[in-house]
């Protein structure tokens, strides 16, 4: 399984949150919102410059700007499609 940035995540997509990196300045802030290991984060909207960027976690949306955002390794979550009949 790949980490990538939660920045790479488009909207719509979700990941499962792998890693917040120690040097963070705000690494006890985003656990506390809920950015913990193994925690669903859907990338929800991004603002027309592409700076911050809203996330949905644990039923709240949060907005992180992006230099945040990239201190969080998530594993992209792929989506399965079921084949009708």
């Amino acid at each position: 399984m790949n980490s990538t940035p939660l920045t790479s995540l488009s909207p719509g997509e979700s990941g499962i949150v792998n890693t917040i990196d120690n040097s963070s300045p705000i690494k006890t802030r985003l656990r506390d919102i809920g950015f913990t290991n193994g925690a669903t984060v859907r990338c929800e909207f991004a603002s027309p410059f592409g700076d911050p960027i809203a996330y949905k976690i644990k039923n709240t949306t949060v907005a992180l700007r992006k230099t945040d955002a990239s201190d969080i390794s998530v594993i992209k979550k792929t989506r399965r499609l079921i084949p009708w009949d």
